[in-house]
């Protein structure tokens, strides 16, 4: 068993059950994952593909992000 507290492990696991939760730091850090993986798919594919083929890619791939959180 880990030494931490309680009190921390059951935050921790609100926060991934619930990441509106979140600290702003930790927002930002995801949406600049995203950002990589949207730039990966765009420039492997010729720099052709819009949001939509971007998204349906990325669902390919396993992402479980929402296609609105894509930049237009």
């Amino acid at each position: 068993m880990l030494p931490i507290a309680p009190s921390s492990y059951h935050d921790h696991v609100a926060k991934r059950i619930d990441p509106s939760r979140l600290s702003a730091r930790a927002k930002r850090d995801e949406a600049l994952a995203l950002k990589d993986e949207i730039r990966r798919v765009f420039e492997a594919n010729f720099r052709v593909y819009g949001v939509r083929k971007v998204w349906r890619e990325l669902q390919r791939e396993g992402s479980t992000s929402p296609a609105a959180r894509l930049p237009h």
